[in-house]
């Protein structure tokens, strides 16, 4: 499932599936982060749960249901923007991407322009890989905010969808010019590297990122596709982390057949 996460890109190749973004879904751990909210609420004052902590509380346990009970009521007593906006990110949150198009749709016939309502449409038309209805809403939400760079890094991330890497590139670098994550924007720039073959450079991108400690499983997942593909079985082995050098060797060697071209759905 598809939150509204950070974008980035990986191959799971024997490893994991190629997804792209930041973007999962968490699953499970909503009761013990329930638990956990409701711990640290009651060890202050013995005082009633305000709007806000019970919001966040919903939203810690994913309790997609009474978010959007809450929403709902919320917008019988004001039909505002901003609430609407929550419900449909509700939606899409939880993976009912169909009311979460009704209700962005709403809000862009009756409402002033709002580059958040696009950008959540072109999530929602990514995940149903609607990539071409996706890019025009992203666009639309670049035009907007032209300073967002979240905007761009999704643009990305969509053009590679279409195999567009000439245009996922750009997008790319212009949401590293605006700040965003070093980390999604390099493995982003990574992957569209192992797209097109050029494993060296995507290695000379994920290395330092995996020498440094920041290398979370999808960077190490993309970084041992490009290893395998330049035959660096020595890196590989130290990458992969695994005390079973046999199976390291096996996942090194169906890498190493792996088409990456078309391993598709992006996530």
């Amino acid at each position: 499932m598809v939150s509204n996460k950070l974008y980035t890109f990986t191959i799971f190749g024997c490893v994991m599936l190629l997804s792209a973004c930041s973007s999962g879904r968490q699953s499970g751990g909503g009761f013990m982060q329930q638990r956990q909210f409701v711990s640290q609420a009651s060890a202050q004052a013995d005082k009633p749960l305000t709007t806000s902590q019970k919001v966040e509380l919903m939203e810690k346990a994913q309790n997609y249901p009474g978010l959007v009970t809450y929403y709902k009521h919320q917008l019988e007593q004001d039909d505002s923007q901003s609430v609407r906006l929550s419900l449909a990110k509700t939606y899409y949150e939880s993976g009912d991407i169909n009311s979460a198009l009704f209700q962005l749709s709403y809000l862009k016939a009756h409402t002033q322009p709002n580059a958040k309502i696009n950008y959540l449409m072109a999530q929602c038309f990514y995940y149903q890989k609607d990539y071409t209805k996706a890019l025009r809403e992203v666009n639309i939400a670049i035009v907007l905010d032209p300073k967002d760079a979240k905007n761009y890094n999704l643009q990305g991330v969509i053009s590679a969808s279409l195999d567009d890497f000439i245009s996922a590139r750009r997008a790319f670098e212009k949401a590293r010019s605006l700040f965003y994550s070093d980390a999604i924007v390099l493995n982003n720039l990574a992957m569209v590297d192992i797209y097109q073959n050029q494993y060296q450079r995507a290695i000379d991108l994920l290395m330092p990122m995996y020498k440094n400690g920041q290398a979370d499983k999808k960077i190490r997942a993309n970084l041992l596709i490009a290893l395998a593909k330049v035959h660096q079985l020595g890196l590989f082995e130290e990458v992969y982390g695994n005390a079973d050098l046999d199976k390291a060797k096996r996942v090194y060697n169906q890498l190493n057949m792996k088409t990456v071209k078309g391993t598709k759905p992006w996530n």
